[in-house]
């Protein structure tokens, strides 16, 4: 972020700096009462939105005030051009090219004016006319202003000077604009003029405090006294008074040094008439020189290039080689003893703060001036002296041994530091390197403690896929480790012996160092870290360069997985040859084996010999075929020798089939192509058939796309003997288990070609309606080369008429109607009915109607009768019928039902019977015995009474059995029930029993055995009321054995039921349908593995029948 000045932020919003300063700190952002002050500029649009409203209203009052201003001078033009004067109306016309004497005139008359007001004199002028805040006057040409304040006290009367002359004084002008401002009035007070013993002639060096552009305060460098100003803390410059382009004062900052001439006393303040900045060069650097000697760098602490003038002004010019060489110092070293002490601060300044930036004379004169005898005395503290050459204050020179203690943060710098100082061979060099090693070999000390007692706290796991856990695993500690390695080794190299063994402290810190080296690689998280830290102990010696690459191949052994390995060697990350000694080789895989083939620079013929070695021995070579070909070819032979020889004795799939995918039939010979496609046709071709039969099976949404890619994958050494069959299994097992819609996905997928024709789609009977939609969607995929119209003749001819008409109405309304009649004259009521429900088909008539309102063979499939049964089917036409048409045909059709119906006589005809008065009597809504909807009925509250007249419940039978079934009716005898039993489905039957014996219960009478078993007493005659399709049997297998059960107990007082019996009940069941399936189920719990049961109660005989009845239930 930028920062500006709050002055300059004053002088765009027009405001004062302690409104500003209040708000700012309102704000919560810190801000001093001082002009000079910055703050971000982030804070930018919280200002503006506080005052730039006011901004706005000031800009546009001052366009008012403008346009007030024109309004006024054109007014006092109108009057001049009323006088006698200018009564010929002559136009005047103003000459705008003045020539070069005009000009001359010009300068010549601003020249007078300012001597005018230097002088202070008096001089006539004429007023011409008004401006907005008083006259204009013409002055020998010159046009200035009087405002209305410096010739009377009220704007009305300005009109009545205009043409007058008077006698003026210039009290202020403008340089910048030549413009002036004159006084009709005599000053409250005489204008003061400066003696010239109330100035000071000689220059003043001085400091800025602030400055806002304009105006602003500079303190003198040092203490300025004066008889007649006193003591001179602060001076007022001004912009006007500055020397030099004035666009130069914009960089004008705190601290900043400057020349101050002309300095004058006025009533509340010294000003400057004269300023200039100074700008470090050879000319002015004798300025601040003497400085050296009287300011103490200390008190400015950290700051003191930055806080200071005098550090300002000597970084400024000691960093630039251009400069050139000038002794500043001699001056102060001359001086006092303070002086000299003050110097000698400043010179440690300077060195330890401009080390990297210093000149280099400049650096050499200031070392030169640090060893001179004056500044250190007899009692100097000689301790004090050594730690401040350590840390850069003084030359190493004047290092005492015997206090030399390097701290580790600033080794790197020290070190560096004794190189470039001292002369190699020297007793203090070799005492430098000592104290150096001491450090390093302390913090490499702590360092390996530190490791060795984080990894003893966890148990570290194997580092099989490059990432290790560590407490020490920071990236802050990583860079701690590594710049202790770096540090360590350029101490080593900078020493500079042949052998680290010459030196016991080199060679103490090189065996340390490579233990912590260890340390650092086996918890480096990934192998990228191990490469980076193996790079940072970089030296030039050999016996640390052997041992490193050493350590670092150890610390990859087991602890890397092969792909990192291979895949870092290959790439040039590392080098690595210890392949011998690497486990884990049956991870390899052919794409790894490739990235040794293809990088020989990287793996020598020696390390592919290697490598096929471990990877033969863990029996991976499948894997890794392709470095047979890099081997020598008498080896290559006989290896896949063996490798075939291998594979007819014991056939590995997968070995066989990454075998193939990597060779190259130009590569081989004749004989081992013939036993490789050998194999194919006995073992392969086999493996791939099953593996067909098993994708299949296994019906995955992408198995089709599984099988193809099997055929795509066939290696073109083995292709012409297999391929074929395999393809053409494919396309078999496709037919046989592929529906519909994965046949749609295969094509859409490009996995399957296009058919020519729809007949070529397998199980063409499995298409459903979304399968219609994909022909008709986004994608433009095209399924089938044949129009789709043609569709519609294959999904007739395989009964799929729901998908036909949907297809149909999709394709056009004419192709529609044409279809839909078309199976409406094929194919029966009791398919179309269907169609017609769905609302699929649009065809109908009276008779299809009927149809689908009668009880067929498909109703007797759906168990249980809640589920959807001939009542759901009955309700839902008449209940589409009186949404198509209206109730009074949905009537006129249950009438029509009615009338041919003979409940008594089948089945079908009864359970019609029994769905239409129970409809009816659903819509019954003035009896609370109505059966109730579950489903809502298209939108109505309530169904409407159906005004049909079922006959008298006494005298009809059927209606009577109907409505006892629904529990409409209260009374039916044993005798009624009996004969329409049979009548009801088996899954009602079940119900019928149970609410004979609910009605005993409920009543409090014992049931009679016997009466209720008589009523599923079998006769052969019964079987004239089922159909020849029905697919229930006339009495559900459950209540008989119920009832056999109760029956036998009624009679013996015992419980006995045996298999045979079972077996003997089953025998009895008639039926009319072979395929009629019987289930034990709605009377008992689950039993799991019994046969036989049998049950004895306790005091049998005092339990009557109506008691072990309730007792069972």
């Amino acid at each position: 972020m930028a920062e500006i000045r709050l002055s300059k932020l004053t002088k765009q919003f027009s405001i004062g700096l302690s409104k500003l300063v209040e708000f700012l700190n309102d704000h919560g952002i810190p801000a001093e009462m001082n002009p000079n002050a910055k703050i971000s500029d982030e804070y930018l649009p919280l200002i503006e939105a506080h005052f730039g409203e006011d901004l706005k209203l000031k800009r546009d009052s001052e366009r008012v005030t403008i346009k007030l201003k024109e309004i006024i001078e054109m007014g006092s033009k109108s009057k001049r051009q009323e006088t006698p004067d200018s009564a010929s109306h002559t136009p005047v016309i103003a000459n705008e090219n003045k020539d070069e004497d005009s000009f001359r005139a010009v300068t010549d008359t601003w020249e007078e004016i300012v001597k005018i007001h230097e002088n202070n004199s008096t001089v006539q002028g004429t007023v011409l006319r008004r401006y907005l805040h008083g006259l204009i006057v013409d002055i020998h040409g010159f046009e200035a202003k009087l405002p209305t304040k410096n010739i009377c006290d009220s704007e009305d009367e300005l009109d009545g000077y205009i043409g007058q002359t008077l006698d003026l004084k210039v009290i202020r002008i403008f340089n910048d604009t030549k413009s002036a401002i004159v006084s009709h009035r005599k000053p409250k007070r005489e204008v003061k003029i400066h003696k010239p013993e109330d100035k000071f002639d000689q220059p003043v060096l001085c400091y800025v405090n602030w400055f806002n552009d304009s105006f602003g305060v500079v303190t003198p460098c040092i203490v300025l006294n004066s008889e007649k100003l006193g003591k001179i803390n602060e001076i007022f410059i001004h912009y006007t008074c500055f020397e030099g382009d004035r666009k130069d004062i914009g960089d004008l900052e705190e601290k900043s040094l400057v020349l101050v001439s002309g300095i004058v006393k006025q009533t509340k303040k010294i000003s400057a008439t004269l300023w200039r900045k100074l700008v470090p060069s050879q000319d002015t650097i004798h300025y601040i020189a003497p400085f050296l000697g009287k300011v103490n760098p200390d008190s400015f602490g950290s700051n003191v290039f930055t806080g200071s003038y005098t550090g300002r002004f000597l970084t400024a010019y000691l960093s630039k080689p251009e400069n050139p060489f000038i002794d500043i110092f001699q001056e102060a070293f001359n001086g006092t003893p303070r002086e000299r002490e003050l110097l000698f601060r400043w010179l440690r300044v300077l060195r330890k703060g401009l080390d990297k930036s210093i000149h280099p004379e400049y650096r050499q004169c200031i070392d030169d001036y640090l060893t001179r005898d004056e500044f250190y005395s007899e009692d100097v503290d000689l301790e004090k002296i050594t730690t401040l050459a350590i840390y850069g204050e003084l030359p190493l020179s004047v290092i005492r041994p015997e206090y030399l203690k390097v701290p580790f943060n600033i080794v790197s710098s020290f070190i560096e530091r004794v190189t470039r100082e001292l002369d190699k061979g020297t007793q203090l060099y070799e005492d430098c390197f000592i104290r150096i090693f001491d450090t390093l070999n302390t913090e490499v000390a702590n360092q390996i403690h530190a490791l060795k007692a984080d990894s003893a706290s966890d148990n570290l796991p194997v580092q099989t896929y490059g990432f290790s856990y560590s407490k020490s695993s920071s990236a802050r500690a990583q860079d701690n480790r590594k710049q202790l390695l770096c540090t360590c080794c350029n101490a080593i190299e900078a020493y500079n012996i042949p052998d680290v063994h010459e030196s016991s402290n080199v060679y103490g810190l090189t065996l340390d160092l490579l233990e912590f080296y260890k340390l650092c690689l086996n918890i480096s998280e990934t192998i990228d870290e191990r490469i980076k830290v193996k790079d940072t102990l970089n030296t030039g010696d050999s016996f640390i360069s052997s041992a490193r690459d050493s350590i670092f191949e150890e610390s990859l052994i087991n602890n890397i997985s092969i792909d990192l390995l291979i895949k870092g060697v290959s790439s040039g990350k590392m080098k690595f040859k210890s392949w011998d000694k690497v486990n884990g080789w049956d991870e390899i895989t052919p794409e790894l084996a490739r990235y040794i083939v293809d990088s020989p620079s990287k793996f020598p013929a020696e390390d592919i010999k290697t490598i096929y070695g471990k990877i033969k021995q863990c029996g991976s070579i499948h894997k890794a075929y392709c470095l047979l070909n890099v081997i020598d070819p008498v080896d290559k032979d006989a290896e896949l020798t063996q490798i075939l020889t291998g594979l007819k004795g014991n056939f590995v799939f997968p070995y066989y089939e990454s075998l193939i995918q990597q060779m190259q039939e130009d590569l081989l010979e004749e004989e081992h192509i013939t036993d490789i496609r050998t194999l194919a046709t006995e073992f392969y071709l086999p493996t791939q058939i099953s593996r067909i039969d098993s994708i299949a099976t296994s019906k995955r949404q992408t198995w089709i796309k599984e099988l193809y890619d099997l055929s795509s994958n066939v290696s073109d050494i083995i292709y012409d003997s297999v391929y074929a069959s395999i393809l053409s299994h494919i396309k078999l097992t496709v037919r046989k288990y592929a529906s519909i819609s994965e046949q749609f996905r295969a094509v859409q997928d490009k996995v399957m070609p296009c058919p020519e024709t729809w007949s070529e789609y397998a199980n063409l009977d499995t298409i459903t309606t979304g399968d219609v939609d994909k022909l008709f969607g986004y994608s433009t995929c095209r399924y089938c080369n044949e129009e789709n119209k043609k569709l519609i003749t294959e999904l007739k001819r395989i009964k799929k008429y729901k998908e036909a008409l949907y297809l149909a109405q999709l394709i056009g309304n004419s192709t529609k109607e044409t279809v839909d009649l078309e199976i409406f004259n094929e194919v029966s009521y009791e398919v179309y009915i269907n169609l017609w429900l769905e609302g699929i088909g649009a065809q109908h008539n009276e008779a299809l109607f009927i149809n689908g309102l009668t009880y067929c063979a498909t109703d007797s499939e759906v168990v249980p009768e809640s589920v959807y049964g001939i009542y759901e089917k009955c309700k839902l036409c008449l209940d589409k019928i009186e949404k198509d048409f209206n109730a009074e045909y949905r009537n006129a059709i249950i009438k029509l039902a009615l009338e041919y119906l003979s409940p008594s006589s089948s089945r079908s005809h009864f359970q019609t019977y029994l769905a239409i008065v129970k409809y009816i009597k659903s819509h019954d809504s003035d009896t609370n015995n109505g059966v109730s909807y579950s489903q809502p009925y298209y939108g109505y509250a309530k169904p409407q009474r159906i005004d049909i007249d079922l006959g008298d419940e006494e005298s009809n039978t059927d209606l009577k059995v109907a409505l006892w079934f629904l529990d409409i009716g209260k009374k039916l005898s044993f005798s009624e029930l009996k004969d329409y039993i049979v009548l009801f489905r088996p899954c009602q039957q079940q119900r019928v029993l149970k609410k004979v014996f609910h009605l005993y219960d409920k009543k409090g009478l014992t049931p009679n055995i016997a009466n209720i078993y008589n009523l599923f007493e079998v006769k052969n005659e019964l079987l004239s009321k089922i159909d020849d399709k029905d697919h229930e049997g006339l009495f559900d297998l459950t209540c008989r054995i119920v009832l056999y059960s109760l029956n036998k107990f009624a009679q013996t007082g015992s419980f006995e039921f045996e298999k045979e019996i079972f077996l003997d009940i089953l025998m009895q069941q008639l039926t009319k349908n072979a395929k009629v399936k019987y289930k034990v189920e709605g009377f008992f719990s689950r039993c799991l593995g019994r046969t036989k049961a049998r049950y004895k109660f306790d005091n049998i005989n005092n339990y009557s029948e109506h008691q072990w009845f309730k007792c069972i239930k």
